[in-house]
């Protein structure tokens, strides 16, 4: 339109190989340019979706009304939901989604960075957590019995990524323990080596283009440097280093990781040391 907002989309080409095929899509805009409403048909009109949102005065969501016609491995059906935004006085993070046709409630809470730090569902009872650190990075999500934890580098990068089970624990019916045996650990040396207990996988790189992926067998291949001179294993350059230093500062990762879970209020829980290296 006249003010550069897309109002259709359309492809009149027929599939090649079941990839692609003709679309026909439409779009509407308010006078402050938020999409109001979406239309459109994939397959020659066999596949169709409706979209319309609504906004209150100062720009939130309101309501988000969808039915969709979906196909995924050649099996069809539909889905609809009808959305309402609920948010706290003063403020534009909403509070609870309800879904009118099913009454689902999803539950949201954030913190003070507007970080989500609660996500919960009424209909499946999904209960989870989330952790922040001052970067606004995510450091833990406790996902019912399920665990995972992250730790970043200097520059904000994901360096190891730890998951497992969470088992809880009551005392004399008082004190409610959650107690994490994070046991499955991924460690992400740089853009080119990222290492499991199960495999590890290199890339190959021209320039910044990735052209390949060489997959090789866990940490002990990964780490032997035998088996990095023959696989391309992490001891190649200064890996090996890299590695050893990470190892040292696991004392540090789960201070940090108590720390965040004790500050947002997860749960007390008692650290199960995972051996780094295996």
């Amino acid at each position: 339109d006249n003010t550069n907002n897309i109002t259709e989309l359309s492809n009149s080409a027929s599939d090649v190989n079941g990839m692609g095929g003709q679309y026909s899509y439409q779009f509407t805009y308010d006078n402050l340019y938020r999409l109001t409403n979406a239309t459109g048909s994939f397959d020659g009109g066999n596949f169709n979706y409706y979209l319309g949102m609504s906004y209150s005065l100062n720009g939130q969501i309101v309501e988000k009304n969808l039915m969709a016609e979906l196909s995924i491995a050649g099996n069809n059906y539909s889905k609809q939901y009808n959305n309402a935004y609920n948010y706290t006085a003063g403020r534009n993070a909403p509070q609870e989604v309800v879904d009118q046709f099913t009454n689902n409630t999803m539950y949201l809470k954030w913190d003070a960075n507007g970080n989500l730090a609660h996500y919960g569902e009424s209909e499946s009872g999904l209960n989870r957590n989330l952790c922040w650190d001052e970067e606004n990075r995510l450091t833990t999500v406790k996902d019912g019995d399920y665990m995972s934890t992250y730790l970043y580098d200097h520059a904000g990068e994901r360096v190891w990524k730890m998951t497992g089970e969470v088992q809880s624990m009551s005392i004399n019916g008082n004190m409610h323990i959650d107690q994490a045996t994070l046991d499955r650990k991924t460690l992400y040396t740089n853009p080119y080596l990222i290492v499991t207990e199960a495999e590890y996988t290199k890339h190959y790189y021209a320039e910044s283009q990735r052209i390949a992926s060489k997959l090789g067998g866990g940490w002990a291949n990964a780490l032997s440097p035998e088996g990095a001179a023959d696989k391309g294993g992490l001891c190649a350059g200064n890996h090996i280093d890299a590695l050893l230093l990470l190892q040292n500062q696991r004392t540090l990762f789960l201070q940090h990781l108590a720390v965040a879970l004790f500050r947002h209020n997860v749960s007390q829980f008692q650290q199960v040391l995972p051996l780094f290296l295996g």
